[in-house]
């Protein structure tokens, strides 16, 4: 596994092309990771992008800065505007469940779980020309949700599959909305947006208490806020279980080994954050997926600590978000 962190800042088109030039090479890595699981994911490489093609007209329309950032990555890692949208539409070609994340009090922490295959972890500290700085964590080449905001909250997001899913603006790039609003009540309406593709279940940690989002292509379900939460990929809702997919034997036990594990914990620092990240909850099942890296995030200081891989035995790297306050 390997970690690399990216300072940019200026427009959405800027900030996609500083990420996408000093991540070039890793962004041609997971090009390549997907040239081995493409049959997994329903054809050929070119069978793929064609498929892909049709999400970048709602992104274009619907989530306008997404889509400039999505432009300026291609330009600055040198692919083709479809191999960038191949990147950020994996969800919408094959049902791969990913993820845990969980809140308490202060403190959020996210497992990202993903194809082995993608080894390559990319952290971007950045300072839009308009809007809250923020931090995000993904796989290179994803502009993903996950991560922090100088607005004063963290997220974390996890695949869910529904009936209802269409084409729209991929949902990586609808959770990249979410964590780009200038507070929380903002966040929880672009994660609604009528024009997303399909749902996914996120996270909210903020000074006024941990929100569970759910959303399915067409519906959403947003519960009070809570000291505890914590979502792995199945529904909770009954609105959005109605149009849901059956999830895998393995998110119920991760969820109940999770909201166990995070009930006994004695979160104080960040540290114990990244113990509690070691627990089975966090871990992967089956034998095509794996913890790519795990992030853990104090709300009331907007510092964050990344894993190079699994948060068993990776490196943790600090992290603290630009311009951050807590009280908003």
């Amino acid at each position: 596994m390997s970690l690399t962190s990216v300072d940019a800042q200026g427009s959405w088109r800027e900030i996609g092309r500083s990420y996408g030039e000093a991540l070039r090479d890793e962004i041609q890595g997971g090009l390549d990771a997907y040239e081995q699981i493409a049959p997994s994911l329903g054809g050929t490489v070119p069978e793929l992008l064609s498929r892909v093609a049709r999400f970048a007209e709602p992104a274009r329309r619907h989530a306008p800065a997404r889509f400039e950032e999505l432009v300026g990555m291609a330009e600055g890692a040198d692919i083709r505007l479809e191999q960038a949208l191949l990147l950020n539409c994996v969800e919408e070609l094959t049902e791969f469940e990913a993820c845990t994340t969980a809140a308490s009090g202060r403190f959020l922490v996210h497992a990202e779980m993903w194809y082995p295959q993608q080894t390559d972890v990319a952290v971007l500290v950045a300072a839009p020309a308009a809007g809250p700085a923020f931090i995000a964590v993904s796989c290179a080449g994803f502009l993903t949700g996950v991560g922090a905001s100088s607005a004063g909250f963290a997220q974390g997001v996890q695949s869910t599959f529904s009936t209802d899913a269409r084409v729209g603006v991929p949902r990586v790039m609808v959770s990249r909305d979410a964590l780009c609003a200038a507070d929380v009540d903002w966040a929880i309406r672009e994660a609604c947006n009528p024009h997303r593709a399909g749902g996914y279940g996120y996270v909210i940690a903020s000074a006024d208490g941990n929100r569970i989002i759910e959303t399915s292509g067409a519906r959403c379900e947003v519960f009070e806020p809570s000291r505890l939460a914590a979502h792995t990929n199945h529904y909770l809702s009954t609105t959005c279980a109605a149009v849901g997919r059956h999830a895998s034997s393995g998110s119920a036990p991760r969820l109940a080994a999770t909201e166990e594990a995070l009930r006994e914990a004695e979160l104080e620092t960040l540290e114990d954050c990244q113990h509690l990240l070691s627990t089975s909850g966090f871990q992967a099942t089956g034998s095509d997926s794996a913890t790519i890296f795990a992030m853990a995030c104090d709300v009331e200081t907007g510092r964050l600590c990344i894993s190079d891989g699994n948060p068993r035995d990776g490196r943790w790297e600090a992290f603290d978000v630009p311009r951050f306050r807590a009280n908003v």
